[in-house]
């Protein structure tokens, strides 16, 4: 999701008839900041970024992981349909690289869920992780991980889903091939959730925020939408029977689902009494090939990962807070809220960065 994509900026998607008031809200009762970078251009360096307070250079976390077959099934891509600017494939450093199990996060890399948890927090995982496999959220300081095993949002002949397969992209064709719907907790055997990708987070979320209203806890709610496997709910998909595009249309739908999500989760926290103990902020990584990769987050006691991601540019970003420091509502900051968030962790607030 571009940040765009969203009406707080140039009226939303679809030539701004999908309206994102939730998301727009956290803006709106807060702090907007117009000069957003992140700090990688792709999706798990930035998310490692996020986590420990670093740029994921200084611990030679650079790249997305990959399986070595990458290479050969991008030359594969490019023999069936070659792209106007070929890739690059090195054959020689994709058989030298190191077994998918070591391409990770390290271990050694302090997060902000283990500072959190030795001062006392019950901390949680929810949704994307793409750090390292099952067992590592628990590794780096999350008490409980509900990990997104597989990428579809619902399996592709539910009744409720309206997939968009864009048959002509190759991509697209292996990503749709290796679409299972599946879930882990705590590194469990695999099992299919409830529901909508995205609705089933943001219940899980939900009853997280509920059982933990009482203790300090950090939530880290890393939603996959909105990225591919393109797939919509029929009833958010037939809010938008004036879009003719049909991509455009189930592309809306999974940003209705996402703002619905925050939208739920924010007045979760105002029912309950936590929003002024509550530190909100919403960001997100940049994108690659096809531009769907998704970010956003919330710090202190409750900490949203809203995902959405970036087609307009690969570094600029949407990043907005509510109740961040003492800085009053509605008020645009020039400055990058990811070197403030790094500065705070490393010399003011938190001590997980370095």
């Amino acid at each position: 999701m571009g940040f765009n994509d969203i009406s707080l900026y140039n009226g939303g998607a679809a030539d701004g008839s999908l309206q994102t008031p939730n998301i727009d809200a956290i803006a709106q009762d807060g702090v907007t900041f117009t000069n957003g970078y992140a700090a990688n251009a792709i999706c798990a360096p930035s998310r490692a970024s996020i986590l420990t307070g670093r740029y994921s250079t200084r611990f030679g976390f650079e790249f997305t992981p990959v399986y070595s077959l990458a290479a050969t099934i991008t030359q594969w891509s490019q023999d069936i349909d070659p792209s106007p600017l070929p890739p690059e494939i090195d054959h020689a450093a994709a058989e030298a690289m190191r077994p998918m199990d070591e391409l990770k996060l390290p271990d050694s890399e302090i997060t902000i869920a283990e500072v959190l948890k030795k001062a006392g927090y019950y901390t949680a995982h929810i949704g994307k992780w793409h750090l390292g496999d099952s067992s590592d959220p628990q590794k780096q300081g999350f008490d409980d991980s509900l990990y997104m095993k597989g990428i579809a949002y619902l399996p592709p002949d539910h009744p409720d889903v309206v997939n968009s397969k864009r048959e002509e992209d190759t991509i697209e064709k292996m990503v749709w091939a290796v679409a299972t719907y599946e879930n882990q907790f705590n590194n469990s055997e695999s099992f299919q959730p409830d529901g909508y990708l995205t609705d089933y987070y943001t219940n899980e979320a939900v009853k997280v925020i509920e059982n933990n209203q009482n203790r300090p806890f950090f939530l880290y709610l890393a939603h996959w939408g909105i990225h591919n496997p393109l797939q919509a709910t029929r009833a958010d998909y037939d809010k938008f029977s004036h879009i003719k595009n049909h991509s455009l249309r189930v592309y809306a739908g999974m940003i209705q689902a996402l703002d619905r999500s925050v939208g739920t989760i924010t007045a979760k926290l105002d029912e309950l009494g936590l929003s002024e103990n509550t530190k909100e902020v919403s960001t997100h990584i940049s994108s690659t090939k096809n531009n769907y990769f998704n970010h956003s987050i919330n710090v202190k006691q409750y900490f949203l990962n809203l995902e959405p991601l970036n087609r307009i540019n690969h570094v600029f970003i949407l990043q907005i807070t509510r109740n961040f420091l003492i800085i009053p509502p509605t008020r645009y900051c020039s400055f990058n809220y990811y070197s403030v968030w790094c500065w705070i962790s490393q010399h003011h607030v938190y001590q997980y960065g370095r």
